[in-house]
């Protein structure tokens, strides 16, 4: 497995900063057919949540889900799992829209934004475990 690293910094609310990292098979994969598990965790704390994603989605409004549940619903009905929820309308485009490659994906940053709550959401409590508005996500690839 291949690993894309990710960090959120620089946010006006929530969070101050929090970071994770992305498992895949292959570089030159996209994005949103192939993330195989997610972790987060929050640097303040050491906190960390893992779980296996199984679709990448993306709904209007613009922002990308990471899901560990099946379904294709923006509101599932099933209470289980995790997402990770970004709310970027030029990230939805490159995964969603482009379907960029993780080659394509290493280096890039992205403005969250300021208006919405990018999140980790625990669905079985239901909460949001790890949240901010604002910021810049940026991607590498871990070497």
């Amino acid at each position: 497995m291949a690993i894309m690293n990710f960090s959120i910094t620089s946010t006006s609310q929530g969070n101050s900063s929090w970071s994770g990292t992305m498992e895949y098979t292959t570089v030159t994969d996209s994005v949103v057919n192939t993330v195989a598990s997610i972790t987060v965790t929050d640097p303040l704390d050491s906190q960390s949540i893992n779980f296996n994603s199984t679709k990448v989605l993306g709904f209007d409004g613009d922002y990308v889900t990471f899901r560990s549940q099946n379904s294709t619903a923006q509101f599932p009905t099933t209470q289980t799992g995790y997402s990770l929820d970004l709310w970027s309308d030029t990230f939805r485009t490159d995964i969603i829209t482009n379907s960029i490659s993780w080659q394509t994906l290493d280096g890039n940053s992205y403005t969250l934004n300021s208006n919405k709550w990018s999140l980790v959401y625990d669905y079985a409590a239901p909460r949001a475990i790890f949240y901010s508005k604002g910021g810049t996500i940026s991607f590498s690839i871990q070497t």
